[in-house]
């Protein structure tokens, strides 16, 4: 529910659905859901750092 927030942006949006995709591909290959939830870490992490040192400069 969180991810609501970015439907009045088209990039954000589209990030969020090709994003999800990816994970529910993931789990369809591995079989497992750590494989989704690790990614979904690295994706967040990643994001976040980028949202953070961005404003910074």
């Amino acid at each position: 529910m969180i991810h609501v927030r970015y439907l009045k942006h088209w990039i954000p949006t589209g990030w969020v659905f090709l994003s999800s995709y990816g994970l529910g591909y993931i789990y369809v290959l591995t079989g497992t859901l750590w494989a989704p939830i690790l990614c979904h870490f690295i994706i967040d992490l990643v994001s976040g750092l980028v949202i953070k040192y961005r404003r910074e400069s």
